[in-house]
């Protein structure tokens, strides 16, 4: 068996561990993720790639089609493709989870498209500036990987 070289990333103010990714695993990628108070994603859909969050620590709010769903550790949330979903920590405190997606390859690569890489010591994001450039690569990286944003 190869040893997978886990890579950290900051992408947009959370810290996200790419832990394996479809060139290693043949179809999955496999995130940690550590999000701070106060972030999380925009509503979005994916057009492929079903996605599942498992909270390890902390709180965090998946709006999950009309549902909302309020995930403490022990949780298990799937997103599937087609369905509009977004996650937000709404408390004060760190939350963290372990995020799947397949098949494997596209969110890898979206989420180091528009993170920056971090050390391989490093075990959190610092907040980023929403830039407009940064924005254009997030809605550039979106369309290429089949991601539509809904706000």
């Amino acid at each position: 068996m190869d040893k997978v070289k886990v890579e950290n990333w900051n992408v947009l103010g959370t810290f996200v561990r790419i832990v394996w990714d479809a060139g290693s695993t043949q179809g999955s990628d496999l995130f940690d993720v550590t999000v701070p108070p106060g972030g999380g994603t925009p509503r979005h859909v994916h057009s492929v790639e079903t996605e599942s969050f498992y909270v390890i620590d902390g709180v965090v709010t998946f709006n999950l089609g009309d549902e909302t769903i309020h995930a403490h550790p022990g949780t298990f949330v799937i997103g599937v493709p087609g369905v509009p979903h977004a996650f937000r920590n709404e408390t004060s405190k760190r939350a963290r989870m372990i995020c799947t997606s397949v098949p494997g390859g596209r969110h890898a690569q979206f989420l180091r498209e528009v993170g920056e890489p971090l050390s391989d010591t490093a075990t959190e994001a610092k907040p980023v500036e929403f830039t407009e450039e940064l924005m254009q690569r997030v809605v550039a990286a979106s369309e290429r990987m089949g991601i539509q944003l809904l706000g």
